[in-house]
């Protein structure tokens, strides 16, 4: 190849499909690619063609990312490829009236984390979700920060009332960290355990309803030994299905 010679740049094999999936409007698609494989240069070329069409407005257009970083970028390409088929002297009428007004709204397009698009909406309807319109979204840090903090209270306080329950817990082969740690994955699940009753036909409040015990534990008196410790949990779930059934023993134990 000479030195003057321009290297000219192969499409990609799938490039027939990645025009469609930017193109057809009216056909819903699903994209599975690896890292840096286009995903998000075929995400703003869809945009791109929604605004350009007028079938819906930047405000009208939800774009999920993983990231702030992700979504900021994203907007600045989205800008950048405004820009571009603004300068074009082939875009006339309409489609280029829908992209001058696109560039103007860009800012206050939902292009976000699912984080914040959530946030969004709870703020816009602070009545019908039953939250105070001035709550802040904690981070990663304030949610771990937050946690060890009722963590800390329950200690102080609730586990005056738990105690014979945290006693058998240990008995069996439990731990104090090993509670925190069942305390923390269910803290961090807890949307999970919410939708799994929403979508399966229960509501949230059986979500804090505890099962009913298939083995109770008899009552320990006095003047009895304490039972074997066994070897020791493998996995936290495993500790997390006998804390139900050791608390209703212990509470049938105290009532009786």
């Amino acid at each position: 190849m000479s030195g003057g010679a321009k290297r000219t740049r192969a499409l990609p094999v799938d490039d027939a499909a990645r025009r469609r999936a930017a193109a057809d409007l009216e056909t819903s698609f699903c994209v599975e690619a690896g890292a840096g494989t286009g995903k998000t240069s075929l995400l703003v070329g869809r945009f791109l063609s929604i605004l350009e069409s007028g079938k819906a407005s930047c405000s009208r257009i939800v774009a999920i990312t993983f990231t702030e970083k992700a979504a900021g970028e994203m907007k600045i390409r989205l800008r950048q490829k405004i820009l571009e088929r603004r300068a074009d002297p082939a875009l006339a009428g309409e489609p280029r009236a829908n992209l001058e007004r696109a560039y103007d709204e860009l800012e206050r397009s939902p292009i976000s984390t699912i984080h914040s698009f959530a946030a969004t909406i709870l703020r816009e309807y602070p009545v019908e979700a039953r939250v105070d319109p001035n709550y802040s979204q904690l981070d990663a840090l304030e949610g771990g920060l937050f946690f060890d903090e009722c963590w800390n209270d329950f200690l102080a306080r609730g586990a005056e009332e738990w105690g014979e329950t945290l006693r058998r817990f240990i008995i069996f082969g439990g731990s104090i960290d090993n509670l925190r740690a069942i305390a923390a994955e269910l803290y961090a699940r807890r949307a999970e355990r919410a939708c799994e009753r929403m979508f399966g036909g229960g509501s949230l409040q059986e979500d804090c309803t505890l099962p009913p015990p298939r083995n109770r534990i008899p009552p320990r008196s006095s003047g009895t030994s304490s039972p074997p410790r066994p070897r020791g949990f493998r996995r936290s779930s495993a500790i997390t299905a006998r804390i139900p059934r050791t608390a209703a023993a212990s509470r049938s134990g105290n009532s009786s």
